[in-house]
């Protein structure tokens, strides 16, 4: 499943906000990943920044991953966020919002 939220802040600060909630709430974070940079190193240089941010909840995937009919799940682990400049209109206002999405 992929989630859209609407990110009211720009890319460094959501990034940053949303890794300081993880830290908060126990959640194990993984590498943060800058994929636009990988990409243009391959010659694709018109790739808007995107940040992918990897966290588990270790008590929960924990419990998962002992249960030999859960291990399937690991294929979605850990959870990813990206956030990007995504900009599409906001229905309500017609403005155009910032976004980020969440598996």
């Amino acid at each position: 499943m992929v989630d859209e939220r609407a990110r009211p802040h720009g890319l460094g600060e959501t990034v940053k906000t949303i890794t300081a909630k993880g830290r908060q709430k126990g959640w194990s974070l993984g590498e943060r990943k800058r994929l636009d940079q990988v990409i243009r190193k391959h010659g694709v240089l018109s790739v808007p920044p995107v940040v992918l941010l990897d966290l588990c909840e270790p008590r929960d995937a924990g419990k998962l991953l002992t249960n030999d009919e859960d291990l399937w799940v690991s294929v979605l682990m850990p959870c990813t966020i990206s956030f990007a400049r995504h900009k599409k209109p906001d229905r309500a206002s017609k403005k155009r919002q910032d976004s980020y999405f969440v598996r």
